[in-house]
C-alpha cells in the first residue's frame, strides 16, 4: 500500500484534516507531504515499488527455489502475502533490458576496433577472417579510408597482399534482386555518401519508381550514411515493448495447451508466464551484467556461459510447468519442448517484424 505523510492541514486549500483522512473533503486533494529529503524520496519509491516488507521475503525463496509455487499461490487467492507478479517483472525486467543494451552495444563497440600496428604475418587466421569481416560492414566507418592515400598504413591489420578496397564492394547483386538492377546497385553504392546528392536525386538516378523501395532505399541511405550503433541502440529500446506483447500471446499458447484445466483461467496463465519471464529475464539479466562488467571472457566462454544460463532458465520452466500445472512428467516435457518451439517462432516473428519496423521509422 502506498505511505503517504498526512498533514493537519490540506496544502492546497487549508481545510482541516483528520489522521484517518486520505483526501480532502473540501477540495479532493490527497492528503500527503511531499516535500521530503531526496534519501526519504528514494526510501519511498522502493518500499512501494519493491514492496520491501514481508511480501518481499516470503517471496524470495519461492520465487527461486519452488517454479511455480507464486503462481500457484496467486491462482488459489493467496496474494496478500506475496510480491505483485506485475511489479515483480516490471522491476527485473528494466534491470534486465538495461544491461543487455549496455553489453551489446559495447560487444558491437568492441568489434568495430581495427587493430593498428599489427603484423600481418603474425595475425592467425581466425584474426584475418574478423578484419575481413570488420571491412567489409564498414565499421568504425573504416572506407572513408579510401579517399585516403595512406589507406593501407591506417589499417594495416588486413592480410597481406590485400588492401581495404578488395573488401569494400564484395556484395554482388543480380538485375531483378527486389526489383533493383546491378547497376541501379552500383550508383547507390557511388553515390550514397556524396552529401551534396539529395535522395530525391539518388533515387531518380537509380531509376526507382516504386514507392516501397523508394522509401526502403532512403531509410537504407540514413542508417549506412550515420553511425550503426545509432540505428542498433534504436532497435534495442523497442524489444522491451516487444516482449511486453509477448506475453499476453505466451499465456494464450499457455491456455491452449492446457485447454482441459477449465478450472485456471486465462489470467492464471498470464500470472504463470510472468512469474516465468521475470527469473528469466533476472538469469539473463545477471549474466548480461557479469559480462558487461568482464572483459577476460572470450567469444566460446561467452557461449558456454549462454548455454548454461540457458539449461538453468529452461529448468526450471520445466519444473514450474510441472508444479503449477499438476500433470505427469510425459505429458509436461511434451507440452513444454512444443510450447518451447512455438514460442521460439513467435519471437523469431515479432523481432523480424519489430526490426522492418524500425527500418522504416528511423
Amino acid at each position: 500500500m502506498k505511505k503517504r505523510r498526512k498533514t493537519p492541514l490540506c496544502l492546497n486549500c487549508g481545510q482541516r484534516l483528520e489522521r484517518h483522512h486520505e483526501f480532502c473533503s473540501n477540495c479532493g486533494q490527497e492528503n500527503t507531504d511531499s516535500n521530503l529529503p531526496l534519501g526519504m524520496i528514494l526510501y519511498d519509491f522502493f518500499s512501494n515499488t519493491l514492496a520491501f516488507d514481508s511480501r518481499l521475503f516470503h517471496s524470495i525463496v519461492p520465487f527461486f527455489f519452488k517454479p511455480g509455487y507464486l503462481s500457484a499461490m496467486y491462482r488459489q487467492g493467496k496474494r496478500a502475502a506475496y510480491v505483485n507478479p506485475f511489479r515483480l517483472y516490471l522491476v527485473i525486467s528494466v534491470f534486465f533490458f538495461f544491461f543487455l543494451s549496455l553489453l551489446l552495444t559495447k560487444d558491437y563497440g568492441d568489434q568495430a576496433v581495427i587493430n593498428i600496428d599489427v603484423d600481418p604475418k603474425e595475425m592467425s587466421e581466425a584474426q584475418k577472417d574478423s578484419v575481413v569481416q570488420l571491412t567489409a560492414n564498414e565499421f568504425r566507418k573504416g572506407l572513408e579510408a579510401l579517399d585516403s592515400a595512406n589507406a593501407k598504413q591506417q589499417f594495416v591489420a588486413l592480410p597481406e597482399g590485400k588492401k581495404l578496397v578488395d573488401y569494400a564492394d564484395t556484395t554482388e547483386v543480380e538485375d531483378g534482386f527486389l526489383g533493383i538492377s546491378g547497376e541501379a546497385y552500383s550508383k547507390y553504392k557511388k553515390y550514397r555518401k556524396v552529401d551534396s546528392i539529395s535522395d530525391e536525386a539518388l533515387l531518380d538516378t537509380m531509376k526507382l519508381e516504386k514507392p516501397f523501395l523508394r522509401k526502403a532505399t532512403r531509410q537504407l541511405r540514413k542508417i549506412q550514411n550515420k553511425d550503426s550503433e545509432v540505428f542498433l541502440s534504436y532497435v534495442l529500446k523497442n524489444i522491451p515493448l516487444m516482449m511486453f506483447l509477448l506475453i499476453p500471446l505466451f499465456a494464450f499458447l499457455l491456455k491452449i495447451l492446457y485447454f482441459r484445466q477449465r478450472e485456471t483461467l486465462y489470467i492464471g496463465h498470464l500470472i504463470h508466464a510472468i512469474h516465468l519471464h521475470s527469473f528469466s529475464y533476472l538469469i539473463y539479466g545477471a549474466l548480461s551484467c557479469f559480462l558487461y562488467f568482464n572483459n577476460s571472457f572470450n567469444d566460446e566462454q561467452k557461449g558456454w556461459a549462454f548455454t548454461i544460463f540457458f539449461m538453468v532458465a529452461s529448468f526450471y520452466s520445466l519444473f514450474s510447468f510441472h508444479r503449477f500445472y499438476e500433470q505427469g512428467w510425459g505429458k509436461t516435457i511434451f507440452k513444454f519442448l512444443l510450447l518451447g518451439f512455438l514460442y521460439m517462432f513467435c519471437i523469431l516473428t515479432f523481432f523480424v517484424g519489430e526490426l522492418f519496423i524500425s527500418f522504416l521509422l528511423f
